[in-house]
This record gives C-alpha cells, sequence and structure tokens, in this order.
C-alpha cells in the first residue's frame, strides 16, 4: 500500500487528506456526540462483562454520572480530593491512603502507574 493510498479503516475529504478518524466536517456538536456514544459503548461493554463474570445484573454506574469540565486549579485540586474521599463518605473504608484500590493508595505507596501522573497530583495537594 502506498503512503498516498488511504488505510482501509479511514476516509479521505476531497483535498485526499486522509482522515481515520471519520470526523472530517463534522460540527463540534456531531463530534462530542461521537465521543460520548464511544464512551457509552465502552462503559456499556464493560458493565456486561462485570456482570457475566460476577453472575449479576444491572447497572455499575449510579445516574446521574456526567462528565465535568475543570475550569480551574481549584476546581481541579477539590475534585481530586472529592474523588479519594469517596470510599470513605461511603463507608468502604475508614483510611483513604490504605484503600488499596484507589490511585491515592499507589500515590501514598509509591507504586508506578502510567496512569498516574504522581509527580503533578502531588504538588497540585501540597
Amino acid at each position: 500500500m502506498s503512503s498516498t493510498e488511504p488505510l482501509p479503516f479511514s476516509d479521505s475529504d476531497k483535498t485526499g487528506t486522509r482522515n481515520t478518524a471519520g470526523l472530517s466536517g463534522k460540527s463540534k456538536t456531531e463530534v462530542s456526540k461521537i465521543i460520548s456514544q464511544q464512551f457509552s459503548n465502552t462503559f456499556n461493554s464493560y458493565t456486561q462483562a462485570i456482570n457475566k463474570h460476577f453472575g449479576r445484573t444491572g447497572k455499575l454506574f449510579e445516574l446521574p454520572f456526567r462528565r465535568k469540565l475543570i475550569t480551574s486549579e481549584d476546581q481541579l485540586v477539590n475534585t481530586i480530593r472529592y474523588i479519594h474521599n469517596n470510599p470513605l463518605k461511603h463507608a468502604i473504608t475508614q483510611n483513604v491512603e490504605g484503600y488499596r484500590y484507589s490511585s491515592l493508595f499507589k500515590i501514598c505507596n509509591g507504586i508506578d502507574d502510567l496512569m498516574l501522573a504522581v509527580e503533578e497530583i502531588l504538588a497540585l495537594l501540597r
């Protein structure tokens, strides 16, 4: 396949520019809907897999489950604290630093995780 030939899973606009995401010419609203649908598909698949594995039915995520735009550093810090304190709030644990299913556990115990920006999080929380 030549470098100018479109990939089998892509489309091209009239200028021949490859668009592997299939989002060429779409408005921000359309792109937002596509992304939201992809997240919905991911969460639904995850829920089905967990339910099948554990022989259960129903939702894993409580409604309303929404994305929220973080517009300031203060809001980011408050959100990080809120997330890390949720297991305590819901009486899942009495020690959030020792709750092994939280990213805070990894941060407090120096466990590497490529999904965490540990230094940045620690700098925000200081």
